[in-house]
C-alpha cells in the first residue's frame, strides 16, 4: 500500500449548504448523512463571492485566483468577443489565462468532469481541455481507456428512466400550477438525461479507474443537481433524484477506496448555491435587454446573452469522450448549424463558436450588449473601448440610470463616477471606495459580503460599464433572474451565495467561514501539505 494518503474532492455543483442539510436529513443523501453523523466528516459553510458561478468558483478553488471572470457570461470590448464559460474554446481560454503551471492538480492530479482543469496532469471530460491539450503525447489527457460494456447498458436504461421521469415531473408542475416555473422542452430533457446519467456514470468510472492507478489527488464535479435545479427550482422534489444518484456515486467511490493500494481521504463541497425566483421576463413582461432598448429610444441596435447556455455542455463532453477528439470534431463540423448563416455581413459580436449572438440586428453594429448571470447583469456600451463613467453614460443616454433605478425589477445599479465606485438604489447610495452611505444602504439586503464582491468584479477590466443587480426578497429568499431560469446563481442574494464543504473530522478549518474560492484553494493546499507530501 502507498505510504501517503490520497485525496478525492467531490464537487456537487450548485447545491447550497441548507439544501444539503435538508436532503441529508430527509434521507435523500444517506451516504453523505452517514459520513457526517458518524463523525467521519464534519461540514461547514463557505462563501463564494460575486459572481457565485462555476467558472469563478472553480478558478479560485483549482488555481487559487479568479480575476477577469465577472460572470458566467461577459463581453470583451477589445476583441468584440462574447465569453460563455461552458463553451469549450472559452473554457480553454479561461484556463490559459489563469494557468501558471502550479494549479492544485498540477504534477500528478486528475480533473474529471470539471469546467476548468487546474493545470491537471490528467484530464477527463473537462471542458477546458476537451478540444486538446498542450501535452498531446499523453493518452490519459483525452481519457480514452476500456470501459466495462455493462456500464453502457446502465447508461441506456438510466437515460430512458430519466426521460420518463422528466416528462412526469414537468407535467406535474403544470397540473399543480407550481410557481415560479419555466417551459421544459425536449432540448433540456435531453441535456438532463446526459448530465444526470452518462456524464455522472462515466465520471464515476473514471474516478475509480484513476484510484486503482493510485493517483494521489482527484477532483470530480457532478453537475446533475445544478442542471435540474435551474429548470425545476432548487431544493424542489424534482431535484431529489439527482441528489440521490450523486450520493450513490459517492458510495461507489468509497466502496472501491476500501480496496485500493492507496488510502484515500474524502472532501465533498459545492461551488455555489442557487436561488429560486421568477425571471425578469415572467414578472415584468420584458427582458432586461428589451427594457434598456426602450429606455434608450428603441432605435439602437442591442444584443443580449440571457438565454440558458447549458444545452450543449454535457453532449460535447460525452461525444468527445466516447468518439475521441478527431472523430468528434469531424462530426461537429458535419452537423453544425448556426443561426444567422444567411446574414449578408458577418456579425461584429460573435460568441466563441463564431455564431452571431442573436437577431439579424447583430449583423450590424450593436451599441449595447447585456450579459446575464442569474440576477447579475453586465451592461456594455460598445462604441467606447474604455470603461464608461456615470457622467459619460448620462451624457450619452440621459435618464437611463435613473430609469433603471426606479424600475421595480432592478435592486441596484453600480457604476464608476468622479466620486469612485457607487452602488445606487431607490432608497440610498453606497460610495464603495469611501465606505460611505447616504440614505439606506442598497446593498444591506444582499448580505455582508455584497460590497466586497462588487468591488472585486467592478475592478476587472472586462466588467460591464454598468453592473445591474436584480432584487432579492429575504422573506421568501427569492431573486428576480435576468436569465430565463427559475433556479439561478451568479448574482447576489439568498442561497446562491452559500456553499458547503465537508472534510475529515480530524482536519481543522483555518477560517470559519472560508470567504471566496481562493480561500478554499489555500485550505485544500494546507491539508495536502500536512497529509500528502508528494502534493
Amino acid at each position: 500500500m502507498d505510504s501517503s494518503p490520497g485525496l478525492i474532492v467531490i464537487q456537487i455543483d450548485g447545491m447550497s449548504g441548507s439544501v444539503m442539510d435538508d436532503l441529508s436529513s430527509s434521507g435523500h443523501m444517506p451516504t453523505l448523512q452517514r459520513l457526517i453523523s458518524s463523525g467521519e466528516l464534519t461540514h461547514d459553510r463557505w462563501v463564494p463571492l460575486l459572481p457565485p458561478c462555476t467558472p469563478a468558483s472553480q478558478a479560485g478553488i483549482l488555481h487559487g485566483r479568479n480575476p477577469g471572470i465577472p460572470g458566467f457570461r461577459w463581453y470583451e470590448k477589445e476583441t468584440d468577443r462574447l465569453f460563455v464559460a461552458n463553451h469549450a474554446k472559452d473554457a480553454a481560454e479561461i484556463e490559459h489565462r489563469l494557468s501558471d503551471g502550479d494549479g492544485i492538480l498540477s504534477r500528478t492530479g486528475v480533473s474529471v468532469g470539471n469546467l476548468l482543469a487546474g493545470d491537471a496532469a490528467f484530464s477527463h471530460l473537462t471542458m477546458a481541455t476537451i478540444q486538446g491539450s498542450t501535452d498531446a503525447g499523453r493518452k490519459d489527457e483525452q481519457g480514452t481507456y476500456p470501459i466495462d460494456p455493462l456500464i453502457y447498458v446502465r447508461i441506456v436504461i438510466g437515460m430512458i428512466r430519466e426521460l420518463l421521469e422528466e416528462i412526469r415531473q414537468g407535467r406535474r408542475q403544470r397540473v399543480d400550477d407550481v410557481r415560479p416555473r419555466m417551459p421544459r422542452g425536449w432540448r433540456y430533457a435531453l441535456e438532463r438525461c446526459v448530465t444526470n446519467v452518462p456524464l455522472r456514470i462515466l465520471s464515476t468510472a473514471v474516478v475509480i479507474h484513476e484510484m486503482k492507478r493510485g493517483r494521489p489527488l482527484i477532483y470530480v464535479d457532478y453537475t446533475g443537481y445544478d442542471e435540474i435545479s435551474h429548470h425545476a427550482g432548487p431544493g424542489r422534489l424534482d431535484t431529489h433524484g439527482a441528489a440521490e444518484k450523486i450520493d450513490r456515486s459517492i458510495g461507489d467511490i468509497l466502496s472501491v477506496a476500501r480496496r485500493t493500494r492507496r488510502r484515500y481521504q474524502l472532501v465533498v463541497l459545492s461551488d455555489h448555491g442557487q436561488a429560486l425566483g421568477p425571471t425578469f421576463r415572467q414578472r415584468y413582461g420584458v427582458t432586461l435587454v428589451r427594457l434598456i432598448a426602450e429606455l434608450t429610444g428603441g432605435g439602437m441596435p442591442l444584443d443580449g446573452a440571457t438565454e440558458p447556455a447549458e444545452y450543449t455542455d454535457g453532449f460535447e463532453r460525452i461525444r468527445r469522450h466516447v468518439l475521441g477528439p478527431r472523430l468528434a470534431s469531424t462530426l461537429e463540423g458535419l452537423l453544425e448549424r448556426r443561426p444567422g448563416r444567411t446574414h449578408h455581413r458577418a456579425s461584429r459580436l460573435a460568441d466563441s463558436r463564431g455564431a452571431p449572438m442573436g437577431s439579424p440586428t447583430d449583423a450590424q453594429v450593436a451599441r449595447v450588449v447585456v450579459c446575464a448571470s442569474g440576477n447579475l447583469g453586465l451592461v456594455y456600451f460598445t462604441a467606447v473601448r474604455e470603461r464608461m463613467m456615470r457622467e459619460d453614460i448620462e451624457g450619452e443616454f440621459p435618464g437611463l440610470i435613473q430609469a433603471l433605478i426606479d424600475h421595480p425589477g432592478i435592486g441596484v445599479v453600480v457604476v464608476r463616477s468622479g466620486e469612485g465606485l457607487i452602488a445606487i438604489g431607490d432608497v440610498g447610495t453606497n460610495y464603495l471606495d469611501e465606505r460611505r452611505v447616504i440614505g439606506t444602504d442598497p446593498l444591506a439586503v444582499y448580505g455582508p459580503h455584497a460590497a466586497e464582491g462588487l468591488i472585486g468584479v467592478a475592478g476587472f477590466p472586462n466588467s460591464g460599464d454598468m453592473i445591474v443587480i436584480g432584487p432579492y426578497d429575504p422573506a421568501t429568499q427569492e431573486v428576480v433572474s435576468f436569465e430565463e431560469l427559475v433556479g439561478s446563481h451568479g448574482g447576489l442574494g439568498g442561497p446562491q451565495n452559500e456553499a458547503f464543504i465537508a472534510y475529515p473530522s480530524m482536519w481543522r478549518l483555518e477560517q470559519k467561514p472560508l470567504v471566496g474560492a481562493p480561500a478554499v484553494n489555500a485550505q485544500l493546499r494546507r491539508w495536502l501539505s500536512e497529509t500528502s507530501p508528494e502534493q
